[in-house]
Parts: C-alpha cells; structure tokens; sequence
C-alpha cells in the first residue's frame, strides 16, 4: 500500500513538474511563439461594426452670424481658390519659358529630331522661325503656339489677368490689373521675362489683392446699388466619419487599458441653417435686417450661403474640433469597451501629420517632384520619431507598441504613394525616383552620374537582403523589388530630351571670339570679363542610349508576376528528343529552356511563359531577329521556336544586345525562376505549413534602423 502511493506520489511529482515546466516555458515565450505581450489586436468583425456606424457627432455649435450682399460678393472675390488659380498660371508661364529655353539650348539636329512624322511639314522659312531659329522678340510667341504651351495656358483661369499685371509691373513698375494684352504687347512681355526673369516681378499676395480691388471696381451699377443684410442662426456639427477607419488606424494595448488612434480626426460634419431656428418659439433661421435696390432671389440665396460658411468658421473660433475630440475620446472609450468586452480607460488621438500630407499628395492621383521630396522628408521625419520610441528605456513597451504602429502607418502611406505616376504617366513613384529625376533634369547625364547609377546598380546585386528600414519601407527585405524599381527609375533617363554627355567649356578674347565654332558647338555665354568671354556647351556621348540602356537589369519583375509564373509546373523534355531536334514550334505563351546548371537528367524545358514576360521591355526591344537567345555558353539557352535546333546552336554567338554583365545577370534569374518552380511543384502540405510559420516568426522582426540617421 505505501509502495503503491510512493509511486503515485512521483507520478503526480512528474505531472506537476511537467505542467510547471509547460507554464514557465509559456511565460517565457521565446521568440514571441504564443504571440507577444496582452495587446487586443482589431479585428475584420471589430472593424466591420465600427464602420457601420458612419458619422459619429461629438459635439454642436449654436450661434448667430450677421452678413451682408457686399460681404458675401468681396468673400467670393477673395476665395482661396482665385489665389490658387493664379499661382498656377504664374507657374504654368514659369515653366513654360523654361521648357522653351531648354529646347532652344539643343543643337540644330537634335531639334529637327522633336518633330513627330505625324505633324503636318512645314516650308523652309517656317522650320527655320519655329524650330530652328534662336528664340526673340518677334517669334517668341509663335514658338509656344507651335510646341502647343500657350494653348495650354490660355485654357487656365486668370491666364489674362496674370499677364496684364506682370506687363504694368514690368514697363510701368505700376502694379495694377488693366485690359488684355494686344498681340506685339504680349510678345514683348514674354521676351521680357525669358527665360527665368519672372519670378522677381511676381507677388501673388500683391496680384490677389489688385485682383479684388479690380472686380470691385467693374462691378455694375445696379449691382453696387443694392442693399441686404440678414441675421442667420443655426447649427455646426462636428464628430469623426467612422466609414474613413482601417484596422491600421487604431490598436487596443490590453495591458494598459489605451485605445491609439491613428490619422482619425474630428472634422465639420455638418453645418444647417434652417428656416425655423425655434419652431416652437417662432424664432426664424434667417431675419432681413435691412434691403434696398432691385435685390432678387438670387442675391439673398447667396447671402444666406456665406452665411452659412461664417457660421461654420465662428464655430472652428470657438473650438469645436477639440471639444469634439475630448468628447469623442468617451464616446470612443465607452464604445470599444462594449464591442471588446474589456474596459478601456484612456483613448489617444495621434494626428500623424505624414497621413495628412499623403493625402495632399496623392488628391490629384500625381506625383511631381516637389511633392515627392516633401512625401520623402516627412518620412525621414516619422522614421526619426519611430526610432526614439523603439529605443526609448521609460515606458518601454507601451512605447515599442506605439512605434510599431506608427511603422504600419508608415508602410501604408509609402504603399499609397507608390501606386501613382511620378512626373510620367506610365512610371510610378519609387525609392530611387527623385534622385535619379535629379540626374536628368538639366537633360544632360553626365560621367559622373553613370558612375553613380553603376555603383547603385552593384550594391543592389551584392546586398541582396536590404535591412535598412528605409529600404524595407519601400520593398520589404525583396531585391528583386528593388531592382525593378530601379529600372523604372533609369527609364525616366531614356527620354529623347535627355542625352549623355559632358558640359564643356571654352575661352576667348573678347576681340577674337571665333563665332562660327560657337554657333557650330551650339554654345552659349556663360561669363564675360573685360578681357575675355566663357562659353559653355555640350559635348554628347554618340553611345549614349546604350550606356543608360546597360544600367538596367535585364529582366522585368513585380511580386504579383512572380508568384504567378513561380507556381505554374513546366514540362521537362527528353534530352535523346531534343540532341536530336531540328523542329521546334512556336508555342503561345510558351518558350524552351535550356539550363544546364540545373544538375538534371534534361537540361531542357518548356516553361508556360514568354520572353516578354521576363525580359525588360526597352532591351527586348532591341532583339528584332532572333528566335534562340544563348545567355552561357554551353549552358543557359533560350529558345521561342527553330527550323534545325541544332544547325542554329553550333552557329549562335551570345547576345549582342545585352551586356555580359547583363547576359550573366539573366541567366542567374532563370535558374532563380526555375528553382522557385520546382520548388512549388515538390512542395508538400507540411513543408508548406513550415515555410508559414517561419515567415509569421519573420514578420515579428522589426527593421534595423541606422544609427547615424
């Protein structure tokens, strides 16, 4: 009896032991397996509820606004959108001039270049004013009109009005808005302010207000006559669009008990004045204090809209948005707790600012360069801010938390930006964009910049796993993505405006300048001394495409195409079949491949995919003959079709049409396409489950960020 309970004495000694160790290995959670520390995370179900309740009012504004028909008519005067309307023909003029001096800058070939065989030919005399010609006075205008800007411009909003005030400054230095310009007028302003001189004589503050005083004064009579001032009463709401949440935008911190929101701000839901203000006490939403004149309907509709516009801007004065804010955070907090189960007892209100700006940016479904150095520097910004949370020793967790939150923004906003053209309408927004952009803007890309997009080039090859978190940012721990994006970049470089080349320079003695080597080299005066004149000019690389054309990768590659060619099987051929061929048949959407490192019984494939489907397109482009490609000799073939296989590969020379950098490059990417194809079609349900779970152990790393940054 007593051995019988020894025995189960350390029986149960062992239980307990065993379930002891199980509970301290779960508290110790390495690597984070059982998840991390108690954060409720938002779920689809969660979302779903939240977004149904659409608009959330927090907090109204009651109160009364006195305005007038002269008020509500010097407003629409003085409407932001009248300001923004100039600036853009002021700049759209500014750009214009630049864009014509950098073509008149070409030489005379490179000029004859630009015209398309689709416009319709042109006489001698007018080739040489419209084209050839150096830009003046008298042919100026008709050289905008010909390259198509001055229709462009004579379609935006106040085109005439910024005209008539920058040719009063600029003859009169009397700023002032008179009647349009006469054709001989405008050809002397525009001469005037070629190529760069514009921005000295234009003040937009200056211009918006000339412009009001202008309209003022050409109001009619009739209408200067009239007299009407109204009393409005309503209402403002304001509160939080529900229907605008993502799970990225709010997580819950289980521990603390905080609710985090991210770029979900209160805003003006709704601003009413209604014809009844009080029914029940007969107290109107609108009274007339006072008319005279031939007032109409018209005129008092739109004063009770201004009205309504200075009702809601009396209710932003009063601080409605952050009473909506302070309420809306107990609302947020009472409601979470319902929905959860759990209590909440503190809501955060994170107005990333890199959310906003994302916004901005991306409004017109554009990217332009400036917008993109702004987008860039705000990331720089949050990146800094995300580093001091990670690596902040007070608060550590509840910090870390925050960080990895405001990175999901952050990686949401860089996917935002990314879908939208950048200064192209085919090449969208990436890592290498602006800097490469930078390369060409002056339309001449220089040794030094070769070098430079060389030594990226390499880096991307030899790096193979970016961990920088900028990098990361912009294509996970993907170089292949890198590599794509890169040569979306160098295409913005194979426009025909741009060439390769260097700026030169050369001197003369003010008394022996040899003008016909200056008109031959297409030079201009950079300075002048008293003893002796400095040109500078161009001296273009005749290589010049096919040394930009040998900074791109060969291949083409996004993610989505990736995976899709990665899990089609290919069918492996006989090898006695294919030594043997002399036939191969054009396939659709097939090829064969030859790939000898593959350490197979057949080196021969045919795989369900075409050239063009891995092959960069400008250098495809190139290749206009051949059927059978060799990358490696001996090695790496491709192959679309074939009278006599093997008659054609004792006689193949390497592709000439790619670099051997290029050719190595290619082949590398097959074996890589290759093994990814294989590997998918071995692949069983276990090893498939284990290559899941590694990749959910890597997604809890966070990214490594530079000390130094």
């Amino acid at each position: 009896m007593i051995r019988q309970l020894l025995k189960s004495t350390r029986l149960i000694f062992d239980i307990v032991l065993v379930a002891a160790a199980i509970l301290l290995f779960y508290w110790w959670n390495p690597l984070n397996i059982f998840g991390g520390k108690p954060t409720l995370q938002p779920t689809a179900n969660m979302v779903a509820e939240v977004i149904a309740m659409g608009e959330l009012i927090t907090a109204e504004y009651y109160g009364e606004v006195i305005t007038s028909i002269q008020e509500a008519a010097t407003s629409s005067m003085a409407n932001p959108e009248v300001a923004q309307q100039a600036n853009e023909a002021y700049l759209e003029l500014k750009e214009m001039l630049i864009r014509l001096h950098d073509f008149d800058s070409l030489s005379s070939a490179d000029k004859l270049k630009s015209i398309s065989p689709d416009d319709p030919p042109l006489r001698r005399r007018d080739r040489n004013r419209l084209i050839l010609d150096p830009v003046s006075g008298n042919n100026i205008l008709d050289k905008l009109i010909y390259r198509e800007d001055w229709e462009a411009f004579e379609l935006l909003p106040l085109h005439a009005e910024v005209l008539t005030y920058l040719y009063e400054k600029s003859i009169n230095q009397t700023p002032k808005i008179g009647n349009n310009l006469r054709t001989n007028q405008t050809k002397e302003l525009l001469f005037r302010l070629y190529p760069d001189k514009i921005d000295p004589i234009w003040n937009s503050d200056e211009f918006f207000s000339i412009l009001v005083q202008h309209m003022q004064a050409d109001a009619p009579r009739q209408e200067a006559g009239k007299k009407l001032a109204m009393i409005g009463r309503g209402s403002v709401k304001a509160g939080f669009d529900l229907s605008e949440l993502s799970p990225n935008m709010f997580y819950i911190n289980e521990q603390s008990a905080e609710l985090h929101f991210f770029g979900l701000a209160p805003k003006i839901l709704n601003t009413d004045i209604n014809p009844w203000f009080i029914p029940e006490k007969g107290i109107p939403g609108f009274d007339i204090l006072t008319h005279s004149g031939k007032v109409n309907f018209k005129d008092a509709k739109k004063v009770k809209e201004f009205a309504v516009q200075k009702l809601e801007v009396s209710a932003v004065r009063a601080d409605i948005l952050n009473q909506a804010e302070r309420f809306g955070g107990e609302v947020l907090k009472n409601l979470f707790s319902l929905i959860t189960g759990k209590e909440i007892k503190s809501v955060f209100f994170h107005h990333d600012q890199i959310i906003q700006v994302t916004q901005q940016i991306v409004k017109d479904q554009f990217i332009n360069y400036e917008e993109a150095v702004l987008f860039e520097e705000w990331v720089d910004e949050e990146r800094r801010t995300i580093d001091s949370l990670y690596h902040s020793k007070e608060n550590r967790y509840n910090n870390q938390q925050l960080a990895q939150q405001k990175w999901q923004t952050l990686i949401q906003m860089s996917q935002q930006v990314r879908q939208y053209p950048f200064e192209s309408d085919d090449l969208p927004f990436n890592y290498f964009s602006t800097r490469i952009f930078e390369m060409g803007v002056d339309s001449l890309v220089q040794t030094v910049e070769i070098d430079t997009l060389k030594s990226v080039r390499n880096w991307l090859k030899t790096d193979a796993s970016p961990e920088d978190s900028l990098l990361v940012l912009w294509a996970a721990s993907d170089s292949l993505s890198l590599m794509h994006q890169f040569n979306q970049s160098v295409r913005l470089l194979l426009h025909p405006s741009i060439q390769v080349g260097e700026w030169r320079k050369i001197a003369y003695s003010n008394d022996s300048i040899d003008m016909a080597t200056v008109d031959s080299l297409n030079a201009r005066l950079l300075q002048k001394t008293e003893k002796e004149s400095i040109f500078g000019y161009r001296s273009l690389d005749k290589a010049g495409d096919n040394i930009l054309l040998g900074c791109l990768f060969p291949f083409t590659y996004t993610p989505e195409k990736w995976k899709e060619i990665a899990a089609k099987g290919y069918e492996q051929l006989n090898i006695v079949q294919m030594d043997t061929a002399r036939v191969l048949r054009r396939d659709m959407g097939s090829m064969y491949i030859m790939y000898k490192k593959a350490n197979k019984q057949s080196p021969w494939s045919k795989v369900p995919y075409t050239l063009a489907d891995i092959f960069s397109e400008e250098l495809l482009a190139k290749n206009t003959t051949e059927n059978i490609l060799l990358l490696e000799k001996d090695s790496v073939l491709l192959a679309v079709e074939s009278n006599n296989l093997q008659q054609e590969i004792d006689s193949l020379q390497p592709v000439q049409w790619l670099t051997d950098e290029q050719r190595q490059e290619m082949a590398g990417f097959i074996g890589l396409l290759l093994r990814n194809q294989n590997q998918n079609a071995s692949n069983g349900p276990i090893k498939k489950a284990n290559e899941w779970f590694s990749s959910k152990l890597q997604s809890r790393n966070f990214p490594r960020f530079n000390k130094n940054e």
